[in-house]
């Protein structure tokens, strides 16, 4: 009978890297690609598609970062670089990575050759020594896009650029009242009920910040996102996740008109009310503007460990029927 890894060398490497724009929301370029593996008995599923930046000071540690969040050992690497010398990249081992197989290619654009670096699985190595990344915008992941109407964006730059900071986009004379608003609001939170500051944001947000309008509700998040005020952060969240639309552009407001901590809260809030791909981007965007951010951190493993679609492949990753010895 045929081993698990028999039954994945069947499957279409080609295809698989296809699904890379697809799941990230933008094509790669110079950078580690991790793509999780689920093995079932009759088909093969990705995991969560992760990525880091070829920078050689910083690769050991995002990698680890990488792999704690995927929490699987079945994976494969990809090293996207137009640099020819790759062969630094042949030992995954020294960055603590034991993919099944190492690959690279300049691209993951339709059609980009790549080729096997190393194999930890030999019959991997044997059925996956190179090929064609298969046309992207027959992937799965691109055709769920498509269906929602979304854009790829052309690199990660692109992709960030919404969560870029830019006092800009509020009035400076509006910017200075609303901050004045909300750290009132903290304020009176706290002096109503000194002994018990829960219950007079509960109390509070109950009586009117729930249905208020959208410059009282950009006041409240402004507030909520504050450093030191996880009562009413978590408020927030919890009506976030049950009204995403309501509040998506609202967090994404506060995230690109704070800084540090309160940056970090309205981008993983932001994560928690977007669509899968659209949260991981908010959720590394969080990480670069506060790495200690508990519920940054917490939100990596969340959302790198659920699947970023159905976990089974389109009909061409399928295996053929299993081979009797």
């Amino acid at each position: 009978m045929s081993t698990r890894f028999d039954r994945l060398a069947t499957a279409d490497l080609g295809a698989i890297l296809a699904e890379i724009p697809g799941a990230l929301g933008f094509y790669p370029t110079e950078s580690l690609v991790i793509i999780g593996l689920n093995i079932e008995e009759d088909a093969v599923g990705i995991e969560p598609i992760v990525r880091a930046d070829l920078d050689a000071e910083r690769l050991k540690a995002s990698a680890a970062r990488l792999l704690h969040a995927l929490q699987t050992d079945t994976y494969i690497a990809l090293v996207i670089t137009r640099d020819t010398t790759t062969d630094m990249f042949a030992d995954m081992s020294a960055l603590g990575l034991a993919p099944l197989v190492t690959v690279t290619a300049p691209s993951v654009e339709t059609d980009e050759q790549y080729t096997l670096l190393s194999a930890n699985v030999p019959e991997l190595g044997r059925a996956w020594a190179a090929g064609r990344v298969a046309p992207v915008f027959a992937a799965q992941s691109m055709r769920q896009r498509i269906a929602r109407g979304e854009v790829i964006a052309v690199d990660r730059n692109e992709a960030f650029g919404k969560f870029d900071m830019n006092e800009d986009i509020v009035p400076p004379l509006t910017l200075v009242d609303l901050r004045s608003r909300a750290d009132q609001l903290i304020y009176n939170l706290r002096a109503t009920d000194p002994g018990e500051p829960r219950n007079a944001i509960y109390r509070e947000y109950n009586r009117g910040w729930r249905s208020c309008n959208d410059e009282a509700l950009l006041v409240f998040s402004l507030a909520a996102c504050h450093p030191g005020e996880p009562t009413l952060r978590d408020l927030l969240m919890a009506d976030a996740c049950a009204n995403p639309e309501r509040y998506r552009e609202t967090l994404l407001t506060v995230a690109r008109i704070s800084h540090g901590e309160a940056r970090a809260n309205a981008l993983c809030l932001y994560a928690l009310s977007a669509e899968d791909s659209d949260g991981m981007l908010a959720v590394d965007a969080a990480y670069e503007a506060d790495p200690n951010h508990s519920l940054t951190r917490l939100l990596q493993q969340i959302r790198l460990v659920k699947p970023l679609h159905e976990s089974a492949f389109p009909p061409a990753f399928v295996p053929g029927p299993e081979s009797s010895a």
